[in-house]
């Protein structure tokens, strides 16, 4: 009679797979998309990753559009062939005061125009028109890829004599490097906000909607990844107060931001982040004081804060900001 095999741990071909596959899933080192804040690029290991799906989620009047302004400004003002996508269904991108950030930081008008020229916003109203803009930006990159002038000049084999003679009085131009500037800048995509489209899909139908956001995230990460692109979305959280007994995924005892689209929206992202305004003495003392309550919209300091990061184990690190004058983004004095 045969011996029957000793049982396997889960844990053990888990560990084993992981280990075999864990340089093809996490690259030694990844491009970052600076946020123009000091603080927040530190507790990001750099800034925003390209090639991954970053979700910020906060309350209505937390600080988000600052942040995209910020966010904006810093990356088109970075490289002078830096793009950015804004996908709007909130229609709440304020482009007056996005200009007035570039041409105070540029001190020149025309200059300011040349930079929006790289900026394109794409408003949608539902979840065809989100899906539709996102495979619009996908030709549309896939259209640049394969532009003719991306392609490398070809090379001829002289026949002849006359033609040796030919090619030594007129040689061919030497091939010239790409500058630094000629290098194309990794793109930006912002989504303000997936919970405009989303929300109203799960209100009426609960299983069809979380089906749709999963798919929905699916088409994103892919679109991420094999366009080499740095995505941002933006998501509304609850404005009701947590039950006594629900837990939330801050470090912190005075924030109450839960995600609109449900406790599991978190697992389908790369790194997810909490938005929320935290009293600056709280700040300074690392979150110890009490809540907010009664605070003036001056003692208060917003707070950029991972809860769940799928593969640089950044969970915790959080980062206080302060939107300074012009709508650049600054460190807390």
């Amino acid at each position: 009679m045969a011996t029957p095999s000793e049982p396997l741990l889960a844990f053990n071909i888990w560990s084993t797979y992981h280990e075999a596959n864990i340089d093809q899933e996490r690259p030694v080192k990844r491009l970052k998309i600076s946020s123009g804040v000091s603080a927040i690029d530190t507790a990001l290991d750099g800034g925003f990753d390209v090639g991954s799906v970053t979700c910020i989620t906060s309350e209505p009047d937390h600080g988000a559009n600052d942040l995209v302004h910020g966010i904006l400004v810093a990356h088109l003002l970075n490289t002078p062939n830096a793009s950015a996508t804004v996908i709007d269904s909130s229609h709440s991108l304020d482009l007056r005061r996005l200009y007035k950030a570039i041409e105070a930081s540029t001190k020149n008008r025309e200059a300011a125009i040349q930079v929006l020229d790289r900026l394109k916003i794409m408003k949608v109203f539902d979840y065809v028109g989100l899906t539709e803009a996102m495979f619009e930006l996908r030709e549309s990159l896939e259209e640049r890829a394969q532009s003719p002038a991306a392609r490398a000049p070809k090379a001829t084999i002289p026949d002849s004599q006359d033609d040796d003679e030919e090619v030594l009085d007129n040689p061919p131009p030497v091939e010239e490097l790409p500058q630094e500037d000629d290098v194309e800048a990794p793109n930006l995509l912002i989504i303000d906000s997936i919970s405009h489209v989303i929300a109203p899909l799960i209100k009426n139908n609960y299983t069809q909607g979380q089906a749709l956001l999963s798919s929905l995230m699916r088409s994103l990460g892919h679109l991420t990844r094999t366009q080499n692109l740095c995505t941002v979305v933006l998501s509304t959280a609850l404005t009701n107060k947590p039950s006594p007994g629900e837990e939330t995924l801050s470090l912190f005892r005075s924030c109450t931001v839960r995600p609109l689209l449900g406790p599991g929206f978190g697992y389908l992202l790369d790194v997810h982040m909490y938005l929320h305004r935290l009293p600056r003495r709280s700040a300074e003392t690392h979150g110890r004081d009490s809540a907010p309550h009664g605070r003036s919209s001056a003692d208060m300091v917003n707070v950029l804060e991972v809860v769940q990061d799928k593969f640089a184990g950044r969970f915790g690190r959080w980062a206080p900001f302060v939107c300074g004058e012009n709508g650049r983004l600054e460190n807390m004095p």
